[in-house]
């Protein structure tokens, strides 16, 4: 506890100086002359945040002239350093569903981690989607299968701009392609029906000014021993996104990255692992009318090889259609997606999926339904042979009753069919009241089914049922306490997690302390795991004049810390993470990058 307060003390004293570095741009957004309730506002930097139930944001950029935008209006302004400007957006809002957009929900019952793409690039985490992960509560290094809070193996699912992403790992696409990402532990709602486990909820940039950026990042030749094994790697990768607005209704974000990777593994002989990835991200945004929007979009890393010099060769594509319309009362959306991972013996493709969602907002209720039908993946071993795809498909209705001012009532049912196993009933619900300004008390309860062959292609479906209940004082920092317990096959978990999450001027951070009691052989991964388990996580960010830094400290054993630093030279921002700074639990890694605004 000690050193927890110590990283606290050392980062909060560093707050005041953030002031002379950074500025804050606030103002109202409208739609149809009335206030935009939980939009999105974003500035040309890629800072994120949300609207208030009254309209109002609030974002933290670096001084001078900056770019705000939200839906389909945008404004320039300029803004010294530690000033305040007003800019006000009188625009049609084209808000997009809580499926697709993930996002700092304080209204609802969630556990989540929400990262804006400065908190993705000024922390010490690794390339890609998959390693964001680490820093949930209850995480376990880098593999998000095996988290205390996930299920079974593949239990968790992870979500880009809605598609879910086929195979395990993920899709590889690097931290710059993305613009939001949330990781959901506990609540999740009726729009999710594939994981008893978390949720990781990625979405890339929305409409923006034009600016291409380039990076670069090379991990120096490392070498750890085992007994008498010895692994040595060396890894680096380079690329560039862009955003094009060709007219004020027809939009471009396209990025690529080549990562090269050389792993060699030495004791009782020596074999060499080199591997490859090429990954391309294109999103085509057209704004038809100020109140409908058409989305085309493509992604994934088909050249990804690997295993001595390129003898086993593995990618996947996925590519979506989306459209969007909404006016003050209701939002529509619609869209179908193909997804495909293959490799050099097998082929595993997730053909079809198609769903449409809607809501509607009415006196003091807010109605949500949605459908879904997918054409289920299969792993398909030429040595095996071929077999017959599997047909999913779901629909949920649910209510957000906003009884009172501070009261919010949520529930609703899921239905899931998958071919060969059946109906699966999966009712949500929760409830929110905020006592005082400063206390905000909930509960939860739910019942998921991990169906998906594409979450789970090697497991047999399971279902979990989860309750969990808390409370959330707002002082100098949100502190939240939550319980849970969950049921999964007969064996349950019961847990504590404590967590205390904010912004001091740019400071942001996040602190995570979870206890938890499970039976033996829990969800079918953690057998191997002692009953009892206590794990804590920080993290935080900070800018400072042109330098910024970041660190994570975790643990699951023992204290294992890692660092960021970068510095910012007019366009050009040089940085430095060390991964196991103490050299406690493994060896430490170095990893030097650049990143360039053309």
């Amino acid at each position: 506890m000690l050193r927890w307060l110590l990283a606290i003390f050392l980062l909060a004293s560093l707050a005041a100086r953030a002031d002379e570095a950074s500025a804050v741009i606030t103002g109202v957004i409208t739609s149809n002359g009335r206030p935009a309730a939980r939009v999105p506002v974003k500035s040309d930097e890629g800072f994120v945040t949300t609207t208030n139930d009254r309209g109002e944001y609030r974002l933290i950029v670096t001084p001078g002239h900056r770019w705000v935008s939200s839906g389909t209006d945008h404004a320039d302004v300029y803004v010294a350093a530690g000033d305040t400007t007003r800019a006000d957006l009188h625009a049609d809002v084209i808000r997009e569903m809580f499926f697709f957009e993930p996002r700092d929900d304080r209204e609802h019952a969630m556990a989540e981690v929400s990262l804006q793409q400065q908190d993705l690039l000024r922390l010490p985490i690794g390339r890609t989607l998959d390693d964001v992960t680490r820093i949930a509560p209850g995480a376990r290094g880098t593999n998000f299968g095996r988290s205390i809070l996930g299920s079974a193996t593949g239990g968790n699912s992870a979500f880009i701009d809605g598609v879910e992403t086929p195979g395990l790992p993920n899709v590889q696409l690097p931290l710059e392609f993305y613009d939001t990402v949330n990781i959901l532990t506990i609540g999740q709602r009726l729009e999710f029906g594939h994981a008893t486990g978390g949720l990781l909820l990625a979405t890339t940039p929305a409409r923006s000014r034009a600016r291409t950026t380039a990076f670069l990042y090379y991990q120096p030749r490392q070498s750890s021993t085992s007994g008498v094994f010895t692994t040595a790697t060396r890894h680096w990768d380079a690329g560039f996104t862009t955003s094009v607005p060709f007219t004020d209704r027809l939009w471009l974000f396209a990025g690529y990255d080549h990562f090269a990777g050389d792993e060699e593994h030495s004791g009782l002989g020596v074999f060499r692992d080199r591997s490859t990835v090429d990954a391309m991200l294109a999103k085509l945004e057209f704004t038809a009318t100020p109140s409908m929007k058409l989305i085309a979009e493509g992604f994934g890393d088909p050249g990804r090889t690997g295993f001595d010099e390129g003898s086993f060769h593995t990618g996947s594509e996925s590519g979506l259609l989306r459209a969007i319309a909404n006016n003050s009362t209701w939002l529509a959306e619609g869209g179908a997606s193909h997804s495909s991972l293959r490799g050099s013996d097998f082929r595993f493709s997730h053909t079809t999926w198609v769903n449409a969602n809607v809501e509607r907002m009415f006196a003091h209720h807010v109605l949500r339904g949605g459908v879904e039908y997918a054409r289920e993946p299969v792993y398909d071993f030429t040595f095996i042979g071929s077999s017959e795809d599997s047909r999913y498909s779901a629909a949920y209705l649910g209510d957000s009753w906003y009884a009172k001012e501070n009261l919010v009532v949520e529930g609703g049912i899921r239905h899931q069919d998958l071919q060969g196993i059946g109906d699966t009933w999966l009712p949500r619900a929760s409830v929110i009241w905020r006592q005082s300004r400063d206390l905000k008390l909930f509960a939860t309860y739910g019942r998921y089914g991990d169906d998906l062959a594409l979450a789970a292609p090697f497991s047999s479906p399971v279902t979990m049922r989860e309750a969990s209940a808390g409370a959330e004082l707002t002082m100098f920092f949100p502190l939240s306490v939550r319980l849970v317990h969950r049921e999964i096959e007969g064996r349950s978990l019961n847990g504590a997690l404590v967590e205390v999450a904010g912004d001091i001027a740019a400071l942001r951070i996040h602190l995570a302390d979870l206890i938890v009691s499970h039976d033996d052989g829990y969800a079918n991964v953690f057998s191997d795991f002692p009953e009892r388990r206590h794990q804590a996580s920080l993290t935080a960010s900070l800018p400072i004049g042109i330098a910024e830094a970041g660190v994570i400290v975790t643990r699951p054993d023992q204290f294992v810390a890692d660092l960021h630093l970068g510095l910012r030279l007019n366009k050009v921002t040089l940085v430095a993470d060390v991964m196991n700074v103490t050299g406690r639990d493994g060896d430490r890694i170095a990893r030097f990058g650049i990143r360039a605004a053309l």
